[in-house]
């Protein structure tokens, strides 16, 4: 019963979390660097 709600768990997951954090689907690390209050990732589309 429960791995025929994964897909619906997992898209409310995602829009629930999107809707707080900034969120990158299908994008992969670029760069990590350094900055004064910790560190600072850029993402490239994949």
């Amino acid at each position: 019963m429960l791995r025929s709600q994964d897909t619906d768990i997992s898209q409310l997951f995602t829009s629930e979390a999107a809707a707080r954090y900034s969120v990158h689907l299908e994008t992969s690390v670029a760069r990590v660097r350094a900055n004064t209050s910790g560190v600072v990732l850029e993402y490239r589309d994949t």
